[in-house]
């Protein structure tokens, strides 16, 4: 499908219709539907979703702890129910949608672990999904898991569409990377099971910087967000959509076209959502790929050939820094390996961490490693097919580097390593 299909989809179009659609409150009836709908005969197809899952219950119990008699406040409303788009009211919104990412000028992804359910990861926020039989499986790996149709769809509208442009993930199970999606564009603002130098951030944790400034530079520039299984329940991450949502308010310049919400359940911010979108991320992007004639990638991981010798030449220093940076070498090619370390990975060879976060992620398995082991030295354990990741010993700790960082690393496309040999 192409934006010649439909009619009013030129992004001038687009502006001025969401520019000219104020934040509608839980009362009104876009409410449900988003501020990119203007037409009348449009408007007359939108039906309320049906709600499919009931609960009086908060989403969470950590969120909109307080009591309000204001009818418009989350906390008079909110609650953990779950619902889905009507077909014809779907059919619309996919066709809005492509049409948003396709005039989009820098689209953002900004998840949460709701789109790793169905991968048979769990999440915090109550939902239906906890009836699943996977979730009664308490033998079941989370770094085992495979991705989702949501994860190899957004690989493939960044790497084979160029319709994505950078990911905020709030999730830590580095399926976008097992889909094919760049490591180099995805931030894992709270840490990840897959890099030694980013772990898991708990609450009363710290962000490692570099991702930090890169979030908050992805809210001051994001035209489009999509705001994909996640409950917008005051993160500090949260400023990437809503900045973006309030940009849209612009009639100037610096307008952007929003952020698009798809979940099951309401959030705090739906009012101000471009276009809204009640259902599982899988269906809606299983519809959006038929309805923009994509095709959808099998559901198989990204195989990887390596070395017997698991040594590989990368264009870093001793430090972990890409050399075309740090050390200006702009005139170097690909096939001039004079400027190239070898990385060696094979099983028991000398490792250290750089460039890292452990003692600001503040996990408490870590504290005695940073007491006996300042300089995060270690070996490497050995490589695991299954959970496509070199699992890392230091100082009775395990780390784990996912696969997609040594193509990464060979490629140059980051620039910083992980780990480093000592």
């Amino acid at each position: 499908m192409t934006t010649k299909e439909h009619p009013n989809s030129s992004r001038q179009d687009l502006l001025n219709v969401i520019a000219s659609n104020p934040f509608h409150g839980p009362r009104e009836a876009k409410f449900w539907h988003g501020r990119v709908f203007s037409d009348e005969e449009e408007e007359r197809v939108l039906l309320p979703p049906t709600m499919t899952w009931e609960s009086p219950q908060k989403p969470r119990d950590d969120h909109h702890n307080y009591t309000t008699t204001d009818e418009d406040d989350p906390k008079s409303w909110l609650t953990a129910s779950e619902y889905q788009d009507e077909d014809v009211v779907m059919k619309l919104k996919i066709q809005k949608l492509a049409q948003l990412l396709q005039q989009s000028k820098k689209t953002v992804v900004y998840s949460g672990a709701g789109i790793s359910v169905s991968a048979g990861i769990g999440q915090a926020a109550r939902g239906s999904h906890k009836k699943h039989p996977v979730f009664g499986n308490k033998k079941r790996n989370s770094t085992t898991a495979q991705p989702t149709p949501t994860h190899y769809a957004l690989g493939a509208l960044a790497s084979q569409h160029d319709l994505i442009h950078g990911w905020i993930q709030q999730n830590h199970d580095g399926l976008p990377q097992k889909a094919g999606f760049p490591q180099e564009r995805i931030n894992e603002i709270h840490g990840s099971w897959f890099d030694p130098s980013n772990p898991v951030v708990v609450y009363s944790g710290s962000l490692r910087d570099e991702e930090y400034r890169w979030m908050v530079k992805e809210a001051e520039t994001a035209d489009l967000v999509l705001v994909l299984g996640t409950s917008l329940s005051g993160l500090n991450a949260d400023q990437v959509p809503i900045n973006a949502a309030y940009r849209s308010l612009h009639n100037d310049n610096t307008s952007s076209l929003g952020m698009v919400v798809i979940n099951l359940q309401q959030t705090p911010q739906d009012g101000k959502a471009s276009l809204r979108i009640f259902g599982s991320t899988d269906d809606v992007f299983r519809q959006l790929f038929h309805s923009m004639h994509f095709k959808l990638p099998k559901a198989l991981p990204k195989q990887y050939k390596f070395p017997k010798d698991k040594r590989f030449l990368v264009p870093y220093d001793s430090n972990g820094d890409l050399y075309l940076v740090s050390n200006g070498g702009n005139n170097k090619t690909d096939n001039d390996n004079s400027y190239k370390m070898v990385w060696d990975l094979s099983v028991n060879a000398k490792v250290r961490i750089v460039n890292h976060n452990v003692e600001g992620a503040g996990q408490p398995s870590h504290k005695p490693v940073l007491a006996q082991n300042p300089q995060l030295h270690g070996r490497i354990l050995g490589w695991d097919d299954e959970s496509m990741s070199i699992r890392i010993s230091m100082s009775g700790s395990v780390f784990r580097m996912g696969y997609w960082w040594i193509e990464t690393a060979i490629q140059g496309r980051t620039p910083n390593l992980p780990l480093v040999n000592v």
